[in-house]
């Protein structure tokens, strides 16, 4: 196996020092199906399928991350984990091959316990149509500051995304290539620079806006079967809670607060509503995957909103697509979402458009 050293190259004085992070396999951590330094398209490369390459002692958090990447025309998913909190939990940056030239061609997501959150996060905020080039390098640079973020692909002057706001802390972390088990990618030239940039494009997205529930109770898991055996009272004594709050676009990323397994794929999420008289308010609500919803522990809504539900090109991504009337009662309601997930978000989002004689609690 070829063995580089490590190099450091004074970009500019304002610019810090771009590292250059060799592809000898003894010096990464890899969690794959396939890993091979090859020799592609003129470069020495990484050819990975099916998981994860995470170069060891390389740590960042504000700074700039590099590389070249190149893969076939195929349905695919590859590209770069950063800030990683774990193996589990990290931000993430990809490329869907087969979606060239469409919306969502790339994806930005956090990632948290193992949960991707790609039907939490859609539109131009998380993805921007693109042309690949196919069977060729093309350029990747990530320009990262606190919570903000610049994605470049191609074109190194023009940003393909602008993220709004990284979803999870900053923390300094590992940062890896990823490819999924569909078909392999070829990754070339990693460099990090640790320098933070300058000042960067960025909007404070603030909290939800007013009619939406900001603020939850969400449980620790247990099975989805239990709520079929009709078990809703004897769940709620066996499960602990914890508050949570919703996310700028109304949407509480459930992932953050517990692990999905195959045995516990569910929690609550729960809210009291602070009624001044007997009445019946109309509620907008999305979740992914499935949900039951239940008003002062009675049964009102079940459905499901998994990926190809509703037709084969259905993704399952989260919006305020259902509504329920809710028969108040004058004082305190328990409203709760029992919401269960099998995979690409687990998330759930509430609003009333009148929030007349009513209080969020």
């Amino acid at each position: 196996m070829l063995r580089h050293w490590i190099y450091m190259l004074v970009l500019s004085p304002l610019a810090g020092f771009a590292q250059q992070i060799p592809f000898d396999l003894d010096q990464w951590n890899i969690q794959a199906q396939e890993a091979h330094i090859v020799n592609y398209l003129g470069q020495e490369a990484l050819r990975l399928r099916g998981g994860m390459a995470q170069p060891k002692d390389i740590v960042m958090m504000d700074g700039t991350i590099e590389f070249d990447i190149a893969f076939p025309p195929i349905r695919s998913f590859s590209g770069i984990a950063f800030r990683a909190q774990d193996l589990q939990t990290y931000e993430h940056f990809y490329l869907r091959p087969h979606q060239s030239g469409f919306e969502d061609a790339n994806q930005y997501t956090p990632q948290y316990n193992g949960v991707a959150g790609w039907q939490l996060y859609f539109g131009p905020e998380y993805s921007h149509a693109i042309d690949f080039s196919f069977d060729a390098w093309m350029h990747v640079k990530i320009v990262l500051k606190g919570q903000q973020a610049e994605f470049f692909v191609k074109d190194m002057n023009q940003p393909l995304l602008v993220s709004k706001r990284l979803k999870q802390m900053p923390i300094e972390g590992p940062l890896a290539f990823t490819a999924s088990a569909l078909g392999p990618a070829y990754f070339a030239n990693l460099s990090v620079t640790k320098t933070s940039p300058g000042k960067m494009s960025y909007v404070n997205d603030g909290a939800a806006p007013d009619g939406y529930v900001k603020s939850w109770q969400v449980s620790s898991t247990f099975a989805e079967a239990r709520l079929q055996k009709d078990e809703f009272k004897k769940i709620g004594k066996d499960v602990s809670w914890h508050s949570m709050a919703s996310e700028s676009s109304g949407v509480a990323n459930l992932a953050q607060m517990n692990k999905l397994t195959q045995e516990k794929n569910t929690v609550f999420a729960k809210v009291a509503i602070d009624a001044e008289k007997t009445m019946t308010k109309d509620f907008q609500f999305g979740y992914s995957d499935r949900v039951r919803v239940f008003l002062n522990g009675v049964p009102l809504y079940q459905g499901d909103n998994g990926y190809r539900t509703r037709d084969y090109r259905y993704l399952g991504t989260i919006g305020l697509f259902d509504s329920v009337s809710l028969p108040l009662k004058a004082g305190a309601n328990e409203l709760v979402f029992a919401v269960s997930e099998s995979f690409g978000g687990w998330g759930v989002m509430c609003k009333v458009a009148d929030m007349s004689g009513i209080q969020f609690k």
